[in-house]
Order: structure tokens, then sequence, then C-alpha cells
């Protein structure tokens, strides 16, 4: 249900991994939602570019920032945030969704392989909040998108597991050095969403309630709450929204 809503109408949100996904669907429902000021990051230039066209076209009263950066870089995590700060003079929220994910046994995962996935997912989400922190509004509030797979551990998934096992460990621990801003940090943890991510795993579990793949639509319904002010009590969470895996 795509209502509009004045949640959103004098908010700044930043979205990480904004090109496709969990990052496009949450920018396209919080445009629709009212927001007006919308920071998008990605290491996919073309991807960023049509997605920013995309909300823009639906939404021209939306002011949409596109930012070209490397989560694994704080750097480029910091550049983005300066850059919000220029165009919109604050920021209200983030979404962290940049991730990756590699298929392999143990014995099969290279160095390379782990540090690039740990890098991503986990590094990542270090790099994005670290540069957030620094200049969130005071009551902010920031999604970290970790997964089923970092409540649990799937074969094959050994990286991406660690990933973000880590993700959810730190969105606890910063939770709480943050609390006294009134600041919210919360982990999400969707099940199988079809994604991009997933395409090339076209089967379902039979230990689905619900079985089929979430829609990223449906996950941003979670997002769009978490990242506004219906969530203030709310933080230190980590949220499954599965389908009823188990």
């Amino acid at each position: 249900m795509n209502v509009p809503s004045l949640l959103f109408a004098n908010k700044t949100i930043a979205i990480s991994g904004a090109a496709s996904g969990l990052g496009l669907a949450a920018a396209s429902l919080l445009a629709n939602r009212g927001l007006k000021k919308l920071s998008l990051a990605d290491l996919d230039a073309e991807g960023l570019s049509k997605a920013a066209a995309t909300i823009t076209r639906a939404h021209p009263e939306c002011n949409v920032l596109t930012t070209v950066i490397d989560v694994r870089r704080l750097g480029d995590t910091r550049n983005w945030m300066q850059r919000t700060m220029q165009r919109f003079q604050a920021l209200d929220g983030a979404l962290n969704s940049a991730g990756v994910l590699r298929y392999s046994t143990l014995a099969e995962t290279t160095s390379d392989e782990w540090n690039f996935v740990l890098g991503v997912n986990l590094t990542g989400t270090f790099n994005c909040m670290k540069a957030e922190l620094e200049v969130l509004s005071d009551a902010g509030s920031i999604v970290n998108v970790a997964s089923l797979a970092g409540l649990q551990g799937h074969p094959m998934t050994s990286a991406y597991t660690a990933s973000k096992h880590g993700v959810v460990g730190i969105t606890k621990a910063v939770s709480q050095e943050v609390g006294d801003r009134k600041i919210r940090i919360n982990a999400l943890c969707p099940g199988i969403v079809d994604t991009p991510m997933t395409a090339r795993f076209p089967d379902i579990p039979q230990n689905l309630a619900i079985k089929r793949k979430a829609t990223a639509e449906e996950i941003s319904y979670l997002i769009s709450y978490l990242l506004s002010d219906e969530s203030m009590f709310v933080t230190g969470a980590t949220m499954s929204i599965d389908g009823g895996f188990h």
C-alpha cells in the first residue's frame, strides 16, 4: 500500500546500495510517501543514474542526489555525507543496504572472496555508519540490512553468514552508544527476497510458511516504519521478515 504520508515530508534520507534491490525499492516507497530530499549512493554508476531517473520521473518534487561510492572506503562514505549535507543541510535517517553474496563451501572460499564479502557487507556497514553518525541529526534513525543469515547458519555461505552476524552485532553495540542523542539503530533480517542477488536461485525452500520469495517492496514497508518517527522507541532491535522461515 503506497499511501502518501506527512511522516517524511521534511526529512532527508540517505540510502546506500540504492541502484537496485532493497535500496531502490525503499527509495521509491519513501518518495511515494512524501520524502522530498533523498541522497542515493552505489558503486554501480549506471544503475544509480537509472534509479534516480525512475524516482524523479514518478515524483518530480523529490530532490535526488546521487553519489558513486565504494562502501569499503571510509573516504567515499564521508564524501557522500559531505555532499548530502552540502545539498540538504541535514540528515534525518539512513538505510545501509549495500551487500554482496557468494556461494561456496569454506574449503572453496578464497581469502580474496572472504575479504570482499566481509569488506562490502560488514566493513561497508561500519564505514557508512561512521560517516552518517558524524552528521546525523539527534533523534535520527539508521537501518542496517542484515539477513536471516545473520541469525542462523546456512551451508555454502560462510563469508556472507559471518558478515551478517557482524552487522547484527555492530547494530546492537552502536545503538547503546548513541541513545543519549535519541538516535535509533536497528537491523533488518530479511529472508529470501526477489532481488538481483537471489535471481540465480529460483527454488523456494519448503520450510517457508509463505512459500514464495518476498518482494523488495514488502521489505520496504518495514524499512519505512523504522526510518519514520513512528519507531521512536525502537532501537537495538533485530527484526526478522522472512515469511515464517523455520
